[in-house]
């Protein structure tokens, strides 16, 4: 599917074209992009960027995150927090949604520095059962 809809510019404007169109009419807040296999790095940036764009052209409220699974080298390798290695897909987008396991205080630290202007929220989840949560702990 990755390899389908990265596979040239044309695909991936008619597809962000798609997506954005879903998304207004429907009034969603904006999509959660999460790929979890290697991919062509470049393109997905484009994807990105032409989603992310074309989202704040289109439907002011719309927002795009990315999860951390794929590397800028286009490789699938959770980092936990952001890194050099997914940043550029941070910077092209709304925001990141990192994997599950953040490692203290450090963690934290490093990606608020590396994020720059951009916001970091911490959030710590504990789930319970099939269906519901509870928010344990909000940190910036």
């Amino acid at each position: 599917m990755c390899q389908k809809l990265l596979s040239s510019s044309a695909v991936i404007e008619r597809a962000v074209n798609q997506l954005v169109e879903i998304a207004c009419t429907h009034k969603f807040d904006g999509y959660l992009v999460n790929i979890e296999n290697p991919c062509d790095p470049q393109r997905m940036l484009e994807f990105l960027r032409r989603l992310t764009l074309k989202m704040k052209e289109r439907c002011a409220h719309g927002r795009i995150v990315w999860y951390d699974a794929v590397t800028n080298r286009g490789n699938l390798r959770w980092q936990n927090a952001l890194t050099p290695a997914n940043k550029s897909f941070f910077d092209v987008c709304d925001g990141i949604f990192t994997n599950y396991h953040w490692h203290g205080d450090a963690t934290v630290r490093s990606s608020i520095r590396l994020a720059g202007p951009k916001h970091v929220r911490r959030w710590r989840f504990q789930f319970q059962g099939s269906c519901s949560f509870s928010c344990v702990e909000r940190c910036f």
